[in-house]
């Protein structure tokens, strides 16, 4: 994804209504029903609670070089009795645990968000007017990497490919005018 906890850290402290599915959001991989996403995060206990109802509790703090940040780590001390301890453990690791960032608290207001109503709602607008213009800028018209550095030629740059896409939408709208004539 393009989005990392850091960057909806500061997205929300700017005032920003989040509506970001995120990597949490959809389960990946082999056994997709034991993945973090499946997790619910109980954020007034700080506990996770795996789909089979088992807490995982916070058991520390590292700090992961290649991440360059630290992780919270919880972990299940009652995975032998479950029924899905096969599927969720490996063979090595007899406790299923789980890498948590610092902002999981927003992570999961914004996925309990995307689960209500007027989430699913919001996000469908979304889908339909924003994701749209940047599919078209990417896919359309190739926009896949800036060839400027810095941020202000960057700002330019994507503001030229904005331009872009809204004189072909303007055109397309002349067109149809005109064709209704």
């Amino acid at each position: 994804g393009y989005e990392s906890g850091e960057q909806l850290e500061i997205a929300d402290k700017k005032g920003f209504d989040l509506y970001i599915p995120g990597k949490n959001a959809k389960p990946e991989g082999r056994n997709k029903k034991f993945v973090k996403a499946n997790f619910f995060y109980d954020e007034e206990k700080d506990v996770y609670i795996c789909p089979e109802n088992k807490i995982l509790r916070y058991v520390g703090k590292s700090y992961r070089i290649d991440k360059k940040r630290y992780m919270t780590r919880y972990q299940c001390s009652d995975c032998q009795s479950c029924p899905h301890f096969k599927e969720c453990c490996s063979r090595t690791i007899k406790q299923k645990a789980i890498q948590g960032i610092p902002q999981d608290k927003l992570l999961n207001r914004i996925k309990l968000k995307l689960q209500s109503e007027e989430g699913r709602i919001a996000y469908k607008i979304r889908q339909q007017t924003v994701e749209r213009c940047f599919g078209d800028i990417k896919r359309n018209k190739n926009f896949r990497r800036f060839l400027l550095r810095g941020i202000e030629k960057v700002k330019i740059e994507f503001n030229l490919a904005c331009i872009s896409h809204n004189l072909v939408i303007i055109n397309n709208l002349l067109n149809k005018k005109r064709a209704s004539c």
